[in-house]
């Protein structure tokens, strides 16, 4: 049995928050990829890290702070649907009622 790979077609949109220069950060991109042993590319969000202006191959691991900015970009670069967006309205408004 052969491992299932990702391989992204196409990055549509992307928010990010840089740490030391624009080569190094945390992203949350909208793409469409494909795996392997799919015959479709699926549009997904890709939570990732780049070092050196290239994805990391490791986890996102980010300060709470950090996220917040990096939310905030990536809402306005239009990564989250209106959909999206709405439901996590709704549960933050529910969280805080």
């Amino acid at each position: 049995m052969s491992k299932v790979s990702m391989r992204t077609v196409e990055t549509i949109t992307y928010g990010e928050c840089q740490w030391d220069g624009p080569e190094n950060a945390a992203r949350i991109e909208r793409a469409r990829v494909l795996f392997s042993d799919q015959n479709k590319v699926t549009e997904l969000l890709k939570f990732c890290y780049l070092t050196n202006g290239r994805h990391a191959r490791t986890h996102l691991t980010i300060e709470q702070e950090d996220f917040v900015e990096l939310f905030g970009d990536a809402v306005e670069n239009n990564v989250f649907t209106p959909e999206v967006l709405k439901a996590i309205f709704k549960i933050l408004k529910k969280r805080f009622e």
